[in-house]
C-alpha cells in the first residue's frame, strides 16, 4: 500500500511539474503571440507608410513628368527665337564695349586738355612775371641812363645840383691839390703868372 502511495506521490509530483513547465510555455507562447501582432501591427504600418510612399512617388513622377514637357516646350520655343537672342546679345554687349571705350576716350581726352590748360596758364604767368621785372629793370636802366646824362651835362658845364664832392673839373682838382701842397698864406709862383696874364702852362721868369 505504501507503494502505491509513494508511486502517486510522484506521479503527482510529475503531473505538477508538468503543468509548471506547461505554464511556463504558455506564458512563452502568450508573449511570442503578443509579439507576433505586434510585429503584425508594425508591418501592416510599414506595408501602410510604403504605399503611401508610393503614391507620393507617383504623383512625384506625374508633376516631373509635366515640368519635362512644359520644359521640352520651352525650349522647343527658345531653340526658334535662339539666333536673334544671340545676336541681340552680342549687339548690347558690343555696344556697350564701345560705349565704355568712348567713355574712357572722352576722359582721358579731358585729363589731357586740363593738364594743357594747366600749363599754358603756368606758361601765361611766366611770361607777364617775365615782361614785369623785363619792364622794371628798363626802368631802373633808363632812370640810370638819365641820372648819368645829368652828371654829364653838370660835368660838362661845371655846375648843377647832381655834381659830386668828389667829382671837379680838371683844373678845379689842380688848384685844390695845390692848396694842399702849400700852406694857406703861400702863393705859388704860376698862381702869380697866370693872375698877370700869362698863359697857363708857360714858364714864367721872375728876373
Amino acid at each position: 500500500m505504501e507503494f502505491w502511495k509513494g508511486k502517486a506521490k510522484k506521479e503527482e509530483e510529475k503531473v505538477a511539474r508538468a503543468m509548471i513547465e506547461l505554464r511556463k510555455k504558455n506564458a512563452e507562447y502568450e508573449i511570442m503571440t503578443a509579439e507576433f501582432v505586434t510585429s503584425q501591427s508594425e508591418r501592416q504600418e510599414l506595408r501602410r507608410k510604403i504605399r503611401d510612399l508610393e503614391n507620393m512617388l507617383q504623383s512625384r513622377q506625374q508633376q516631373l513628368d509635366t515640368l519635362l514637357k512644359a520644359l521640352e516646350e520651352k525650349n522647343d520655343h527658345c531653340d526658334t527665337t535662339s539666333l536673334e537672342s544671340r545676336h541681340s546679345y552680342r549687339t548690347h554687349r558690343k555696344a556697350r564695349i564701345m560705349e565704355a571705350e568712348f567713355n574712357e576716350r572722352i576722359e582721358r581726352m579731358e585729363r589731357a586738355q586740363k593738364e594743357l590748360q594747366e600749363q599754358l596758364t603756368k606758361t601765361q604767368q611766366e611770361a607777364r612775371d617775365l615782361m614785369l621785372r623785363s619792364r622794371e629793370e628798363s626802368f631802373e636802366q633808363k632812370d640810370q641812363m638819365a641820372k648819368m646824362i645829368e652828371m654829364m651835362i653838370a660835368l660838362v658845364k661845371g655846375k648843377g645840383p647832381m655834381q659830386s664832392p668828389d667829382i671837379m673839373e680838371p683844373q678845379s682838382r689842380v688848384n685844390h691839390d695845390q692848396d694842399l701842397l702849400y700852406p694857406p698864406e703861400f702863393t705859388p709862383p704860376h698862381a702869380h703868372a697866370t693872375q698877370r696874364g700869362y698863359p697857363q702852362g708857360e714858364p714864367v721868369s721872375l728876373e
